[in-house]
């Protein structure tokens, strides 16, 4: 493997993972592992998070909150639910055919066009039923993405990863970056935890740096 597909695989890994671990704190409470992790302070260090990067200080203030709290993980839980579950917390739900369709259907033609990118992926496993829009799922579809990425650069195959690279920017562009950051500004607005503060201020960076990614990151046919 050459220097430059080393460090592309890097890059795929990394991202791979981000989306990994985002989508799992949407899709449900802090595991106890995750919060040991958090705890120990390394988290923001493992993310690559730089120093002054507002997601990082956020994550640091709530440790400095949370420090001496024995009943942590039961209050990440109760404002996961409160936040995600509950129906009267968010302006809206966090399905991207609830923040795009003017009619806020669930399962209507948005969902299904998520759906499409799923099964050409060959990812229809990742969701069930009307599901398949919510944005830990749409993150966990980015995740899948990112490690085809990372095989094929490990493999050397380019036509593989000409078209993993290109799923993602379509899938970005026509579904997750055009709603990701509205619900992370409404977290922020009614989360009572700086936890999901933190949450969804290192989701809007991601985005932001995804969205900076572009086409640029495909390469062209014969590249």
């Amino acid at each position: 493997m050459t220097e430059m597909s080393s460090l592309e695989k890097l890059d795929a890994l990394r991202r791979r993972d981000l989306y990994g671990l985002l989508a799992a704190l949407f899709s449900r409470p802090p595991t106890s592992d995750l919060i040991r992790l958090l705890r120990s302070g390394r988290l923001p260090d493992e993310l690559g998070l730089a120093q002054d990067c507002p997601a990082r200080r956020e994550f640091a203030a709530f440790l400095e909150e949370s420090a001496a709290d024995r009943d942590l993980e039961r209050k990440l839980t109760a404002e996961h639910s409160r936040l995600f579950i509950l129906p009267t917390t968010l302006h809206r739900r966090p399905y991207e055919s609830v923040f795009l369709d003017s009619q806020r259907r669930l399962g209507g033609k948005i969902t299904i066009g998520v759906r499409r990118f799923y099964d050409y992926a060959g990812a229809s496993f990742i969701y069930e039923d009307d599901l398949a829009d919510h944005i830990g799922v749409e993150l966990e579809f980015m995740a899948f993405l990112a490690g085809l990425e990372t095989d094929a650069v490990e493999s050397g195959l380019a036509d593989a990863l000409r078209d993993a690279r290109r799923i993602q920017s379509e899938f970005l562009r026509e579904h997750l970056l055009l709603w990701a950051c509205d619900l992370c500004r409404q977290v922020q607005e009614e989360t009572r935890s700086r936890f999901y503060v933190g949450l969804a201020l290192l989701t809007a960076q991601f985005m932001a740096e995804e969205r900076s990614r572009g086409e640029a990151q495909v390469p062209q046919e014969g590249g």
